[in-house]
């Protein structure tokens, strides 16, 4: 099997105004912020000036070793990097990128720092190189690019003054299943979290530190801790945005709250707790159903909006003409696309395989899951000669 890749390459140009190379590393400190210049080019070295898009920039931390014993008693080692510190969806302009990051405060490579978080002590390891990760995307060309970097180090903390960020992130919506919930709403026994946050500096990804994870609270005593792995960025004109999506389990029935806690790269947190009740009997919601193209000449294709997100859901699809009769129908199962079913398309034949003839039919959607369904108003569809 040949692995799809990008046709295109992300490279670094400039960090914090340095040129990269191999022999003259930059090196950056914890609280710092690292400004990244670089291109998009083919794979001949050419720039791509019509390259517009977005970038998505992944920051590790240095290297750790990690030492195990085999079968055979054997100490084996192998280097992994455990620590993401930033994510971040920036804009490519001309086959052009500038965009900013600044470093958290904790990062592996002062872990034996002073108490304080200071630099006083002197005293640091790992000094090994870090690693940006690079993939960006033009929606309207179709094309793709990725890259990497790892000439630069993360090495000790900047204890600058200025740097006087005392205000945690902003948590703009926290909410189950959709957009529409409100403090207290009945919800199935396997919700999904939602919830858009924000930080004009930056997110906290790193997990050098103690306490500082983005975490879930249900109830009070049970905790997750690995929320960060289900953020999804979205572009920033400053710091970090994007969104989380969750999923909750076999929840009990009854009264629940849901606590939302997260940090930024200062060390400054934000929290936010919704209450809910699981019931059983709770009916998926439709919001819309639609059928594009309308009017249709070929095929058209149905989806339908709902409040079951990343759910297994059962679909029906029914046309009918003007007088009622049912005309094609077809039932499918699948896995949604957060508020999105998949995909259904029709060739506009009835059950005979016959091309209906053209004009106005109706048609509704039936959405079902964890035993319960959901009927959609009937709307319209106007068929075209070929």
């Amino acid at each position: 099997m040949r692995p799809a890749m990008p046709q295109y390459n992300a490279v670094i140009d400039k960090i914090n105004g340095n040129d990269i190379t191999p022999d003259a590393k930059p090196v950056l400190q914890a609280r710092q912020t690292m400004v990244i210049t670089g291109h998009i080019e083919n794979m001949a070295g050419e720039t791509q000036s019509g390259f517009n898009g977005l970038i998505e920039s992944t920051l590790y931390d240095c290297e750790k070793s990690i030492s195990f014993v085999d079968d055979n008693d054997i100490v084996r080692t192998y280097e992994e990097r455990q620590n993401k510190l930033s994510l971040n969806v920036s804009r490519v302009s001309n086959g052009q990128f500038t965009f900013s990051i600044i470093i958290p405060s904790e990062v592996n490579c002062d872990t034996i720092a002073g108490s304080n978080g200071s630099s006083s002590s002197g005293l640091y390891d790992n000094y090994r190189p870090s690693l940006v990760s690079l993939y960006a995307y033009d929606t309207d060309n179709k094309t793709e690019a990725t890259g990497s970097c790892q000439d630069f180090i993360i090495y000790g903390f900047n204890d600058d003054d200025e740097l006087n960020d005392t205000i945690g992130p902003t948590i703009s919506y926290m909410g189950l299943n959709s957009n529409n919930f409100n403090d207290g709403d009945n919800v199935n026994d396997s919700p999904l979290l939602i919830a858009s946050i924000s930080d004009e500096s930056g997110i906290n990804f790193s997990s050098a530190g103690v306490g500082h994870n983005m975490t879930l609270t249900l109830d009070g005593n049970v905790v997750y801790s690995d929320v960060s792995s289900y953020y999804t960025p979205v572009e920033a004109e400053k710091g970090t945005a994007g969104s989380i999506n969750y999923g909750l389990s076999n929840l009990e029935m009854g009264h629940h709250t849901l606590k939302l806690k997260v940090w930024d790269v200062f060390n400054n947190s934000s929290e936010k707790t919704i209450s809910f009740n699981v019931m059983n009997g709770v009916k998926p919601e439709i919001d819309d159903i639609k059928a594009v193209p309308n009017p249709a000449t070929t095929t058209t294709t149905f989806t339908i909006n709902h409040n079951r997100p990343e759910a297994n859901i059962t679909v029906t699809i029914e046309v009918f003409n003007l007088m009622g009769q049912r005309m094609w129908s077809t039932t499918e199962s699948g896995r949604s696309s957060m508020f999105s079913s998949f995909p259904i398309v029709w060739n506009l034949t009835d059950y005979s395989g016959s091309r209906l003839q053209r004009g106005i039919y109706l048609y509704k959607a039936t959405i079902s899951t964890d035993g319960h369904q959901e009927s959609t108003k009937t709307k319209k569809i106007a068929i075209t000669a070929p």
